[in-house]
């Protein structure tokens, strides 16, 4: 019989580094926490303005207004964007990547308002902006890794050493939604990426929902928990996700593969993303690879880009004007 998995020390720990923030719900493996107002809204006016470069660029035939809710004012042409993946990534690209910074950068300012920095190794990048439609879609959900089926992040190459991280920004998340539930079992044998979520299904069966995405707060969720994308047939949402892993180790903790490694960065690298690091895409909005074509996390990330830091190429500059006086 397959070794299982300990849940205690992933339950210690996660409730270890939650404790400094403000708790709206502690159900074992998922935590849910609050967010300040401000930092919602500077979230939320950031990701609309993300949205409203992503639509000019990709319909400039059309006019639109930057509103304080661009979901809702433009679904139809939201949901038309050349720059969506199957799995709902909104990608970063050369017309948007201004907008997508400050995004980038809005949402690390309200992550580190939880207190939770100082307990984190390592922390994932680009960010997520994640953009799902309540309604059900035969041909996508029949893929491998569609997110609407049962599965466990560590299925699709995930780190088991990490921590995923949602938080709902724009829309509906109850009829566009995500459920999170306990397998009453995970056995060692199945800590490993599956070609198709459906060979889960022995995990799956007779797991126990813990909880149910809302617009609450932050909704932290241990990578062995099982969880699925909900379609109620109406409704959009976006919402943002990313993972970290924490300074505190576990014996079931098993690291990122060689292809997602260089995506997850240290804490203080990440917090100057989208401020003194730029984050630059190669590719435009209208370009898409035989890459992007996949489920997003089979690869480390479905767009190539660039990091530039911005100090030091002032600093070049300044140094070659000076030179030329």
């Amino acid at each position: 019989m397959s070794q299982n998995i300990d849940f205690s020390e992933r339950l210690a720990r996660i409730d270890a580094l939650t404790s400094s923030a403000s708790r709206l719900e502690k159900s074992e493996l998922v935590q849910v926490l609050a967010i300040g107002d401000a930092m919602r809204a500077r979230v939320k006016t950031a990701l609309n303005v993300y949205l409203w470069a992503c639509l000019t660029q990709a319909f400039p035939e059309k006019p639109f207004t930057l509103t304080p809710d661009m979901l809702r004012d433009y679904e139809q042409d939201v949901l038309k964007l050349p720059n969506v993946t199957p799995n709902g990534l909104i990608l970063p690209k050369r017309e948007n990547m201004l907008a997508f910074n400050l995004l980038q950068s809005e949402a690390n300012a309200a992550f580190e308002a939880l207190g939770m920095n100082d307990k984190i190794a390592r922390v994932q990048f680009p960010l997520n902006v994640r953009l799902q439609s309540g309604a059900p879609n035969a041909q996508s959900a029949a893929r491998a890794r569609a997110s609407t089926k049962p599965h466990s992040d560590i299925w699709a190459g995930d780190p088991a050493s990490g921590i995923l991280v949602f938080l709902s920004v724009l829309g509906d998340p109850k009829n566009s939604g995500i459920r999170f539930f306990e397998p009453k079992a995970f056995p060692l044998s199945f800590v490993r990426p599956l070609e198709d979520y459906n060979e889960g299904a022995p995990i799956v069966e007779g797991a126990r929902e813990l909880a149910s995405f809302d617009e609450r707060g932050w909704f932290l969720a241990d990578p062995y928990l099982i969880h699925q994308t909900t379609k109620s047939g109406s409704g959009t949402r976006i919402s943002i996700d990313f993972r970290f892993i924490p300074k505190q180790k576990v014996s079931s903790d098993i690291d990122e593969d060689a292809a997602r490694k260089p995506f997850f960065i240290s804490i203080p690298e990440w917090m100057k993303l989208g401020r003194q690091h730029v984050i630059s895409p190669e590719q435009g909005l209208h370009e898409f690879t035989a890459t992007q074509k996949r489920d997003s996390y089979t690869v480390g990330y479905p767009v190539k880009f660039h990091l530039t830091d911005m100090e030091a190429t002032l600093d070049d500059n300044s140094q070659k004007r000076a030179s030329s006086v």
